[in-house]
């Protein structure tokens, strides 16, 4: 292993079974431990280490000392952003996302192409175990996206750790599973950094007109339903993706579409919460009306929640009261009281929203926009395939001895692919004697070659079959012919 590691120009001690692992790690991090005696592997002086230092190693501060990388650096200082601080999400907005998500990223390239933005948000996948090509289309135009390794962690706290020290100002976290520890120490080191995390355990947001977050409007037949290609002046906040879903549908019925909305996600402590993006919501000139959605119940959980003396959940886990200041009834009411337009159900808040949206009208405070013409969607075969909008195009060949009309050929009793696999050969498929197929495999391989000479073999093997004489240039000559 020294001899190995000199040849590679890598500094390697070597332990014998007599040290502990235990010994060695620490001496390894550098934590204060000592090597001793016989437990040392044998190592060269400092100055022959020194003499002959490798052009490739790692230091003792972790970092990689190779004068020949081609590593592009960026400048991490926080530089002034374009846009004011209640207003993160813009058509101008460049987005990264993290892990191997081709189909979320499908989805953002689609929601961008509905309303026609030329430069796509998508910048890059960050794959931390290898480069991993994946083809992305957006409408009928085609691009390539790379997953690029930016990073070894495997956890999310650790990932967003990595986030926090660049000079990005958003992060979505759509993780599910993040330790309580962790997702209560994450806010406090966003609001240092002046990062917006939004999550976990959410769909993340959306805002027509400018940006996608995930999966967020779902899919491309429900933007255009929910008339999520183009703004209006409602802004939203609710607790998960459903109820995004289900926000944008009622606003796209009740009034013309909604200006943004976010999903903070079901966690006991998000990243951010519902006063965060409503005071965002409020110093925005262009959002005029304001939508809290929080756990929606029916009304057997609102009934029976109140006769348990213990804590109860129902839903996500944010949904759980430890006091009566948690409930729902106590909530409502002190919205209510400052002036929050509450309604008693559910099912009074379409009621409540069509009523205060036509009242803000007649004010003159929202100016109701020009509903634009849908945007039209390519359909994918296969989804247009299930729903019996397209039928299978003709092959451009027949198949005599078989039948062509399935997905796969079919040979008499046999599929193409069994015929491969089982290797029955031509006389399996064609059903001719050993002798046929004798003569056809000579043919074949006597027509191999290329060169010159084959027209010499061809002509004497098709006329001494048919018993007729090999006609030559000398004797088509003697004919009067050439």
């Amino acid at each position: 292993m020294r001899l190995l590691g000199e040849s590679l120009g890598i500094l390697i001690k070597v332990y014998n079974p007599d040290t502990h692992i235990t010994d060695i790690v620490p001496i390894a991090l550098g934590i204060g431990l000592f090597e001793q005696g016989s437990c040392c592997a044998r190592s060269r002086p400092e100055h022959d280490r020194a003499a002959a230092s490798p052009i490739e190693m790692i230091c003792s501060s972790g970092k990689r000392t190779q004068p020949n990388d081609q590593i592009v650096h960026f400048d991490t200082s926080r530089s002034g952003s374009s846009h004011p601080a209640y207003r993160p999400f813009d058509s101008t907005m460049r987005s990264f996302v993290y892990r191997l998500e081709p189909r979320v990223i499908q989805g953002m390239l689609e929601f961008e192409y509905s309303y026609g933005l030329r430069m796509p948000s998508m910048m890059a996948m960050i794959y931390p175990f290898g480069d991993t090509p994946s083809r992305i289309s957006t409408g009928e135009r085609r691009r390539f996206c790379l997953c690029t390794p930016a990073s070894t962690s495997r956890s999310v706290y650790s990932s967003t750790l990595e986030i926090f020290v660049t000079n990005l100002q958003h992060r979505d976290h759509r993780k599910f599973g993040v330790p309580k520890r962790h997702a209560r120490k994450l806010p406090w080191l966003a609001k240092e950094v002046g990062m917006l995390v939004i999550g976990p355990a959410t769909v993340g947001g959306i805002k027509p007109g400018c940006f996608s977050i995930g999966n967020s409007g779902s899919m491309m037949d429900n933007i255009i339903a929910s008339k999520l290609y183009h703004a209006s002046s409602v802004g939203y906040v609710s607790k998960s993706g459903g109820m995004s879903n289900e926000l944008n549908n009622i606003l796209s019925l009740m009034m013309n579409g909604m200006y943004e909305g976010i999903a903070i996600g079901g966690d006991r402590y998000p990243g951010s919460t519902f006063i965060d993006h409503l005071l965002r919501y409020e110093a925005d000139p262009q959002c005029k009306m304001l939508v809290l959605l929080g756990e929606v119940g029916a009304s057997a959980i609102g009934t029976c929640a109140k006769m348990f003396d213990m804590e109860v959940q129902f839903g996500h886990t944010r949904s759980m009261a430890d006091s009566e200041m948690e409930t729902a009834d106590a909530k409502n009411k002190v919205m209510h009281a400052a002036g929050f337009v509450v309604p008693e159900t559910f099912k009074e808040l379409l009621h409540v929203l069509e009523e205060t949206y036509e009242n803000l009208v007649k004010k003159g405070v929202v100016v109701p926009k020009a509903e634009m013409d849908p945007p039209v969607i390519p359909m994918y075969y296969k989804w247009a395939q299930e729903l019996g909008l397209i039928c299978k195009p003709t092959v451009a060949f027949i198949f005599t001895i078989g039948d062509e009309c399935g997905q796969e050929l079919v040979c008499p009793g046999m599929r193409i692919s069994d015929v491969f696999k089982e290797d029955i050969g031509l006389s399996g498929v064609a059903s001719l004697p050993t002798w046929a197929t004798k003569f056809i495999e000579m043919v074949l391989m006597l027509t191999t070659d290329h060169s010159p000479t084959v027209s010499g073999y061809v002509q004497v093997l098709y006329p001494a079959r048919t018993l007729l004489r090999s006609i030559t240039p000398s004797s088509r000559r003697a004919q009067g012919k050439i």
